[in-house]
């Protein structure tokens, strides 16, 4: 049989013009092979305006086009610069769990408890691997639920660090795949891996981590920098395997891990037989062996095929063999205002008044003289404004000057409502008080009543606003009255 192997493919203008290609030759029974969307960006000499190209790659043609790039490179006296390329998961495609960290903020040292820079990167660094460790234990949990004999995940053996670090940012890309030989652990989108990760983030509640978490590498379609990539106009912050020394070879191993839209599944699992027969004509090729030894169990797919092609049962066939990524409906978890919703400026204006009025009028809030402005930022957070300008954080009453970042006459002091866990705590806007050591106390019997009620509320709206992009919970919480 004669195989039409997709070749990279002329570079296209936009997206769709793209995934119209990459279509058409994935409904082709002769080119139905793995393939990866790339996201290019390019320049002119001279031209300060960059753009990006898009392309259709053959999973096997990229991995010799790297390999050979990587060879280039490292030839003396190369000019070649690395390649800026970026890999494309599809909206509502199948991937691997991963996370982006971005720190910026070198120059508010005292805001994160650090004396010079060099402390808090050690800092940043431990908050990763709490981060990871967290991460692994819900993770695993998850799987367990599903199938209590699924291999447990492991930072040493399981985990994928990339680095791209200079001296103004902390950049580091976490990529959770199981070691070569193995499938990988799947989520059914992006949106269900970031709401997993945004949670995980949240129950970490560390002012460092929401600081330096990316939500918005899950957005549909979005663009992920790979292993040996640099960005454009810096080539020197190569984006390398941050287990490995800074001179360490290209690894195609670790291009297979790190590669988000890149999963690995047993061959059993496949529904067409086609697809198994072309396999193995594939694998038995000197051109596309990545692991002869896993021929008969191992088969590599990527994001794009998978959403193209359909290449598994459906999951109502039963049986062992069914391919089910994981999945996770929304995020329930109340502090996810700190992770999410504040950091991107997401809020909205709405209550009950019966809740509003039974804050304002319940004793433990007396002396806070809350003034009924009532802030729904997520289903279960919200906060108050207050009267009193004293401030427990403080220890004592603002001003009324405008250098704290107050409003002339206004109190900056607010309270912090947590209605799924039922408990507060008093925040403060102005830039002189850590919010980091507030500390949450629990509410009242009635109050606690109230919360329960208006989430009951709020996850009947959610159900009626389903699918309309309005709704923070694609699942409305299990509430405990």
């Amino acid at each position: 049989m004669s195989l039409e192997i997709i070749e990279t493919s002329a570079s296209f203008r936009s997206l769709a013009e793209a995934k119209s290609w990459a279509d058409h030759h994935s409904s082709q029974a002769s080119s139905q092979v793995p393939f990866l969307m790339l996201a290019n960006e390019e320049s002119s000499p001279g031209v300060a305006k960059t753009w990006r190209s898009y392309s259709v790659v053959e999973l096997r043609t990229f991995l010799n086009d790297m390999e050979r790039t990587e060879a280039r490179l490292a030839e003396p006296g190369s000019t070649l610069l690395p390649p800026s390329v970026h890999e494309l998961v599809p909206a509502g495609a199948p991937c691997k769990t991963y996370a982006e960290f971005d720190f910026k903020k070198f120059d508010e040292l005292a805001k994160f408890g650090a004396t010079d820079r060099d402390e808090l990167i050690i800092m940043l660094n431990a908050m990763l691997e709490r981060f990871l460790e967290l991460l692994l234990t819900r993770l695993n949990d998850l799987m367990h639920e599903r199938d209590s004999d699924a291999p447990t995940l492991t930072r040493a053996a399981d985990v994928v660090l990339l680095t791209a670090h200079k001296s103004s940012k902390w950049s580091v890309h976490v990529i959770i795949d199981r070691a070569i030989d193995g499938e990988s652990v799947a989520w059914a989108s992006t949106v269900d891996c970031g709401n997993f990760v945004t949670d995980t983030i949240a129950e970490l509640n560390e002012p460092l981590a929401t600081e330096a978490f990316d939500r918005g590498v899950y957005s549909d379609n979005h663009t992920l920098r790979i292993y040996r990539a640099a960005k454009l106009g810096e080539p020197e912050r190569i984006l390398r395997d941050g287990a490995a020394p800074r001179d360490a070879r290209y690894s195609e191993e670790t291009m297979l891990r790190s590669l988000v839209s890149c999963l690995r599944v047993s061959r059993d699992r496949l529904d067409s037989q086609r697809v198994t027969d072309l396999y193995a004509q594939l694998e038995g090729a000197s051109e596309f062996s990545l692991r002869p030894s896993m021929a008969d169990r191992i088969v590599f797919l990527t994001s794009a095929f998978i959403a193209a092609f359909k290449p598994f049962p459906p999951e109502d066939d039963g049986g062992d063999v069914c391919w089910a990524p994981l999945t996770y409906g929304g995020v329930t978890n109340a502090m996810r205002l700190s992770a999410v919703v504040v950091a991107r400026g997401r809020s909205r204006a709405a209550a009950s008044s019966e809740l509003v009025r039974a804050i304002c009028a319940a004793p433990q809030f007396a002396s806070y003289e809350p003034r009924g402005s009532f802030s729904v930022v997520s289903s279960t957070f919200a906060t108050l404004a207050c009267k009193n300008k004293y401030c427990a954080l403080r220890g004592g009453e603002h001003g009324v000057s405008r250098t704290e970042g107050e409003r002339a006459g206004a109190s900056p002091v607010y309270l912090a409502l947590d209605m799924l866990n039922r408990q507060w705590r008093q925040l403060c806007w102005s830039s002189k008080c850590d919010n980091s050591l507030a500390v949450w106390q629990p509410m009242d019997e009635h109050l606690s009543a109230l919360c329960a009620q208006y989430l009951l509320n709020e996850a009947d709206t959610c159900r009626r606003a389903r699918g309309t992009g309005r709704c923070l919970f694609r699942k409305p919480p299990a509430l405990e009255v």
